[in-house]
């Protein structure tokens, strides 16, 4: 069964994140799913996945 994934078009613009909006920033979003999903990224993974964000 295929997962629906939404666009990250613009998710800069539309602050804030989540279902709720508890995450004001995508630094917040990135910090969430990092320690949600224990990915155990470092700092600079983290700085890169929020910079990639912004840039879309």
């Amino acid at each position: 069964m295929p997962i629906k994934t939404f666009p990250l078009r613009g998710i800069k613009d539309s602050p804030p994140y989540l279902h709720d909006g508890r995450l004001p920033t995508l630094d917040d979003a990135t910090e969430f799913f990092n320690i949600v999903l224990e990915l155990r990224l470092t700092k600079k993974e983290k700085e890169a996945i929020t910079a990639y964000m912004m840039f879309l």
